[in-house]
């Protein structure tokens, strides 16, 4: 196959051959003859080559020999040491920005499953962050775990899988004082039977009465309130780990320092840092690691929609691609399963 050079060669080849041809037959329609013709547009490419080398070379004089802005002719590039040394500085920061970006997304990352290890987090989140924080507690616990809609979700909060059987899981985000009866769990009985599910799991933050306790036992249907879901939680994440601090990287010199969340400090060089990870921003979304986008490849992050959180393309309006957050259902036909 031909390089590019060569290709570029043939190019000018026959760029040269048709301008002496169309030039000739100009010069040939004033009545010349077709031999001076040729003669005559041989000599226009000739001097319109000399024109455009001497004006090249023109240009490379000049390039070679202007001042930068510190005064110093610099020859081919143009720019001095100084300019370099600054050139390289800015290039440096730029890396340091993005590399800096990165461990930011890392570690808030790293502190939002911490913070997904402790029960107590699960005590203090709105409804639809719960459902999600459960779908992802399942995951962890080996279970292949499909979310509902949160809405019209058919007395199910999340359908699972585990050794070849379907599960149902209807979650509650209740306050401590507030109890969940037999009447509740009716509604996950009948979805059950609807989905020929092999059981049931409940989970409640706040607690459930006698006869709920009872018919869940007659019914295939594991319970875990405020008591019980630490223990669940301690089984999928292991012990509690703290989410109190953050490897922050130094904007000016790249060093990485550990700090407290929302505090700040300064670098073994003396540049100040700062930890701009607060507590707010500890997540389920934020725990979830981003895909790859199908079409572009690059990383995606979380997008808050109309209708709910989504994946969009990082490289968005450039490309418009888009995913279901992990564990976020979409409305299915007819029944799960099929």
């Amino acid at each position: 196959m031909q390089s590019d050079s060569a290709k570029f060669g043939n190019f000018i080849v026959w760029a040269c051959l048709l301008s002496w041809y169309w030039i000739a037959a100009f010069v040939n329609s004033k009545g010349v003859s077709w031999w001076l013709a040729i003669v005559v547009a041989g000599s226009v490419l000739v001097v319109a080559g000399s024109v455009i080398g001497q004006s090249i070379r023109v240009a490379k004089w000049i390039n070679a020999n202007r001042r930068c802005e510190h005064g110093v002719r610099a020859g081919k590039t143009g720019r001095c040491d100084t300019c370099e040394a600054i050139a390289q500085r800015a290039a440096q920061k730029q890396m340091i920005v993005k590399e800096s970006e990165a461990l930011q997304l890392r570690e808030k990352q790293r502190l939002s499953e911490a913070w997904l290890s402790n029960a107590e987090s699960y005590f203090k989140m709105k409804s639809q962050e719960f459902e999600t924080a459960v779908a992802v507690l399942f995951r962890k616990l080996d279970y292949k775990v499909l979310q509902t809609p949160f809405s019209n979700d058919g007395g199910k909060d999340a359908v699972v899988w585990k050794d070849g059987k379907k599960y149902l899981i209807e979650c509650k985000r209740y306050a401590e004082g507030q109890s969940i009866g037999r009447r509740d769990l009716q509604i996950l009985v009948a979805a059950m039977l609807e989905e020929k599910a092999a059981g049931g799991i409940y989970v409640n933050t706040g607690r459930f009465t006698e006869t709920a306790v009872a018919y869940a036992l007659q019914n295939r249907i594991d319970l875990y309130d405020r008591n019980r879901l630490p223990a669940l939680v301690n089984k999928a994440y292991g012990v509690p780990v703290g989410a109190t601090r953050a490897d922050v990287m130094c904007p000016e010199c790249g060093q990485i320092h550990s700090l407290a969340l929302g505090t700040t400090g300064t670098c073994r060089n003396g540049h100040r840092i700062a930890n701009n990870l607060r507590m707010e921003d500890m997540s389920v979304l934020g725990s979830l690691e981003p895909p790859r986008c199908k079409k572009c490849g690059r990383e995606m992050k979380v997008v808050k929609g109309s209708r709910g959180p989504f994946w969009g393309c990082s490289q968005y309006p450039a490309c418009k691609s888009s995913q279901p957050i992990m564990g976020k259902a979409e409305r299915f036909r007819g029944r799960w399963g099929r």
